[in-house]
């Protein structure tokens, strides 16, 4: 006999939506604005794959991040929550990048001390070691009880 549960009752989450907002407005005024300066000339400002790309990695962190993911994965099940983390890590980065012009990486990461840490911190052992300290300390029972106590973390948090 199947059990059914119903999903939780739809809140806002203006935090998530201001996000992603300011995310598809800085693309976009990168493209309007520094695209017509800094792309190559004869060449696209940008194409529509990478737009594409971009525009999917915003819709999957919008999908995680607000109802009823969100929800779900906050207040009743671990694996949504796990879900969840996997879209953040190995969907929305990936297609955000392949959504970034080679004019735009080069203009971003213009700054050679930034450009070393980016490129240091793109190679596999530290990527591997960084992303799983970050895992592990968030995940960390301490710090999760205590982001649950917070007021400060709210936006993060529906447990109060």
């Amino acid at each position: 006999m199947p059990i059914a549960v119903a999903l939780p009752s739809w809140s806002a989450k203006p935090d998530v939506w201001l996000v992603v907002g300011a995310f598809a407005a800085l693309y976009y005024i990168a493209i309007v604005r520094l695209g017509p300066v800094h792309a190559e000339p004869g060449r696209p400002v940008v194409t529509r794959f990478q737009a594409t790309c971009f525009a999917l990695g915003l819709a999957a962190m919008w999908l995680a991040s607000d109802w009823p993911i969100h929800d779900v994965a906050e207040r009743y099940n671990l694996s949504v929550h796990m879900v969840q983390h996997l879209m953040y890590t190995m969907v929305v980065p990936p297609l955000m990048l392949l959504g970034l012009p080679a004019w735009l990486m080069r203009w971003m990461l213009q700054d050679h001390r930034v450009f070393r840490a980016v490129r240091w911190m793109s190679r596999f052992l530290p990527a591997l070691v960084v992303y799983n300290v970050v895992l592990v300390v968030t995940h960390w029972p301490l710090v999760v009880d205590a982001a649950l106590r917070s007021r400060s973390t709210r936006c993060c948090s529906s447990r109060h």
